[in-house]
């Protein structure tokens, strides 16, 4: 008889683990990026705010020279975050494709007959929580 099966489920449960910790890290990535929008956001408009309410000779030009150059670089950093929708869209599409073939994979095992109780337990166990998560993605 051949270990493949064996060979497949251990190369299919290193996946997972590798991929549970490269998802762990884009999700950290993307609370970054949140993070830093919206403080950019929070502290854009008092400071928009203040400068437009002070007349041009008030502000030093060094401090002027300094918030443009500044903002500059960071439209030119948001830009190349922006640049990278396409590979977030492949992102998206494939985590939803993987999803739904978890699913019906999941659903095959449940209904496969001759599961000592026990594995079954699991499996039910299983398929609810992807069932939970799933609700929360809706």
């Amino acid at each position: 008889m051949s270990d493949e099966p064996a060979k497949k489920k251990d190369e299919l449960l290193r996946l997972l683990c590798d991929v549970e910790s490269e998802a762990t890290r884009v999700e950290a990535l993307g609370q970054d990026i949140v993070r830093a929008a919206r403080f950019t956001v929070d502290v854009v408009r008092p400071i928009r705010y203040v400068i437009s309410q002070v007349p041009p000779e008030a502000l030093p030009k060094d401090a002027l020279d300094r918030q443009v150059d500044a903002l500059r670089a960071w439209r030119v950093a948001a830009g190349e975050v922006e640049g990278s929708r396409t590979a977030v869209n492949s992102f998206n599409a494939l985590s939803t494709a993987f999803s739904s073939a978890a699913t019906g994979m999941i659903a095959s095992v449940a209904f496969t007959p001759l599961l000592p109780p026990g594995v079954q337990a699991d499996v039910d166990r299983g398929k609810s929580q992807l069932h939970q998560t799933l609700e929360r993605f809706r």
